[in-house]
């Protein structure tokens, strides 16, 4: 809970560098923070090696009604889990995540 709502409070020093020209170093940390988390151990790679996938999410207008790449039906995370990425890559449609 702590994570969706503050993200990550600090900087991480250590990880991937941001593989992306259109993430922000701000973003890059918060990805890397999410990483951190035993749900999401390794996120940072499982980004890395999508990129033009995740890109294409991240620029969709209601990304929340399409599946994350990677993040299937078959997916292991909880409902709730599915919210972080969203917070993370697309804050300004967190509230509509939490209502679909």
């Amino acid at each position: 809970l702590r994570f969706l709502l503050h993200g990550s409070p600090v900087e991480i020093r250590r990880g991937l560098q941001n593989p992306t020209d259109f993430l922000t170093k701000e973003t890059w940390n918060q990805v890397l923070g999410l990483a951190q988390l035993p749900a999401f151990e390794r996120f940072e790679q499982h980004f890395a090696n999508a990129v033009d996938e995740w890109k294409r999410w991240i620029d969709h207008p209601e990304p929340e009604k399409h599946a994350m790449p990677g993040i299937g039906p078959d997916t292991t995370l909880t409902p709730f889990q599915q919210l972080l990425p969203m917070r993370v890559l697309r804050l300004d449609r967190l509230t509509q995540s939490i209502t679909q």
